[in-house]
């Protein structure tokens, strides 16, 4: 994993500073925070409403060029449109505490590249964190680039109950397996289970 949360570039049409990625583009550009002291669902406030741009330069090592490459943001408060490499879009998010994930396989490249964030202060999702805080946009949270094999695991969901008596554990496991396109290669998935004492149980799922 590579992570890219230092220092960014960021800025407005009459500034660009240097700043921590964590920092708000409230304080640095807009002067103060403030509350929604003017709400009106569910209009964007068109007089009003600062937007900046952060930019940074980044390296892909060689050795991704063979995997998927994701692009996430973990939070970030405001309307966020995100550009790899001279403007290609690649994504945008509007809720400001979940992770925004994108896949930037086909935009990025191995050596130097340029990653570009607009983040709009108000946009229709502020009407869905109509919370007792303060209104701050920016990035709240990490902004990273991670690889992975382009055949992974997607999705892992384990349930364990009770049989009907109540005496006799069950287990029940479903797995979904992403798989490049036009893959016809077989291959398995392992897991262990491991009772009271610690003794292993390794099982083979065979897939195709």
């Amino acid at each position: 994993m590579e992570q890219h949360t230092g220092t960014w570039k960021l800025g407005s049409t009459r500034l660009w500073c240097s700043n921590l990625c964590e920092c708000h583009l409230r304080i640095h550009i807009s002067g103060t925070c403030t509350y929604w002291d003017k709400p009106n669902p569910p209009l964007v406030p068109e007089e009003f409403n600062p937007t900046g741009t952060y930019r940074k330069l980044f390296t892909i090592p060689d050795n991704w060029q063979e995997k998927e490459i994701i692009l996430c943001a973990d939070a970030t408060k405001g309307a966020a449109y995100y550009y790899l490499n001279g403007g290609e879009f690649v994504g945008m998010n509007k809720e400001g505490k979940l992770p925004a994930r994108f896949n930037v396989t086909e935009h990025a490249k191995a050596g130097e590249n340029v990653i570009a964030v607009q983040i709009h202060r108000w946009s229709s999702g502020s009407y869905l964190e109509c919370q007792d805080f303060w209104r701050l946009s920016g990035f709240d949270r990490d902004v990273y680039l991670y690889a992975r094999p382009k055949l992974h695991l997607a999705d892992v969901f384990v349930r364990s109950g009770l049989d009907v008596s109540y005496t006799n554990g069950q287990f029940a496991l479903d797995i979904t397996v992403a798989s490049p396109e036009g893959n016809t290669r077989p291959f398995t998935v392992n897991y262990t289970l491991l009772d009271e004492s610690g003794k292993k149980s390794v099982c083979r799922i065979p897939l195709r």
